[in-house]
């Protein structure tokens, strides 16, 4: 039997909810007390607004119309990078001009490329 794709999708975002749900370290906690998340693109911004509701602050750093190819960050978008308690971004070099931010960001930051966790077979 296969699987419909947003069931897949929720099966592969399900790590994310184990790591946002254990995200509680008094210097990355946000005054609402919920973790931030950022997201590079809204696709992924929205998905996860969707799953976890209000248990987590979510910031897309790219709105609707913008190619993520081409899109470079900014001093603000460096800014949310560095107060993440949790970065997702695509990967399969979607983000092309950010795979230098993101190898540049801390190692104690938690940062996903959603797209590593996708079997070779549906990509």
């Amino acid at each position: 039997m296969k699987l419909n794709f947003k069931v897949s999708i929720l099966f592969l975002l399900l790590p994310f909810f184990v790591i946002v749900s254990s995200c509680n370290s008094d210097k990355t906690t946000k005054v609402d007390g919920k973790p931030l998340i950022v997201c590079t693109t809204g696709m992924l911004g929205d998905a996860l607004q969707n799953l976890l509701g209000d248990q987590a602050t979510i910031v897309s750093l790219m709105g609707p119309g913008v190619d993520p190819h081409l899109y470079k960050a900014t001093q603000g978008d460096l800014a949310k990078l560095q107060d993440a308690d949790l970065i997702i971004y695509n990967g399969l070099y979607l983000e092309g001009k950010m795979a230098e931010v993101m190898q540049k960001l801390p190692r104690q930051k938690t940062i996903i490329a959603a797209a590593e966790l996708l079997p070779d077979d549906k990509i």
